[in-house]
């Protein structure tokens, strides 16, 4: 059951031309489609620089990982693994990272809206999204909490996993890990636009693009 409190949980929009909740009126409005090329060459960016700091990282926590003797074997050597398989592997395992990450958007906003949000096919991004439902808002928090719970979910149970997989499993969850850092570049953005604005804001999804709504009266 809601809240009766609009800082605390997700509120139904009222019936008004603000697209706001009651006490409060339109503020400002998150839309990276202008942006969408430098994000994606950013996010890019981290995928290459993560995905080698996590190699850094596995050396010394697993010395007996060797990338440069994975691809050995991996290519010509005992894993038989051809480019066409490889290509296969890194296409499933991206999809499967895109996938997950969505999923935990989906459960956070869930749980902290008390309202269940909608999935959609992001053709820009060639990933699904995940969007609060029309006419729902919640906090601040609780929208920063929604926009980066993926990003530290899937890697910190990523790293932990990496202590304890098979060797021949590490590329995997390496690239896994590597992949959703990337993928996470337009949260991490919205999330700095989000610290930008006061704390007693409300966050929401007005059918087209992410928005903000300031309280302005003591009533609801």
């Amino acid at each position: 059951m809601l809240s009766a409190s609009a800082t605390e949980m997700g509120l139904r929009m009222k019936p008004a031309d603000s697209n706001c909740p009651t006490g409060y009126r339109f503020l400002d409005r998150y839309d990276p489609r202008n942006k969408i090329i430098e994000l994606n060459l950013v996010g890019l960016v981290l995928f290459i620089l993560s995905g080698m700091l996590l190699l850094v990282i596995v050396h010394m926590i697993r010395p007996e990982f060797n990338i440069l003797e994975f691809l050995k074997r991996g290519f010509g050597g005992s894993y038989d693994l051809s480019l066409l398989k490889a290509l296969v592997l890194c296409i499933l395992v991206f999809a499967l990272t895109a996938c997950l990450h969505e999923v935990i958007h989906y459960a956070f906003m869930w749980i902290l809206t008390h309202k269940r949000p909608r999935f959609y096919f992001n053709i820009k991004r060639l990933i699904p999204s995940v969007t609060p439902g029309f006419s729902v808002y919640c906090s601040k928090p609780k929208a920063m909490i929604c926009a980066l719970g993926p990003l530290f979910i899937i890697t910190f149970v990523g790293i932990i996993s990496l202590l304890n997989v098979p060797v021949t499993v590490m590329p995997a969850i390496i690239f896994m890990i590597a992949v959703n850092v990337g993928i996470s570049i337009s949260d991490i953005h919205q999330s700095l636009w989000l610290h930008s604005h006061k704390p007693n804001i409300l966050w929401g999804f007005d059918g087209r693009s992410s928005v903000i709504c300031e309280r302005y009266s003591q009533e609801y």
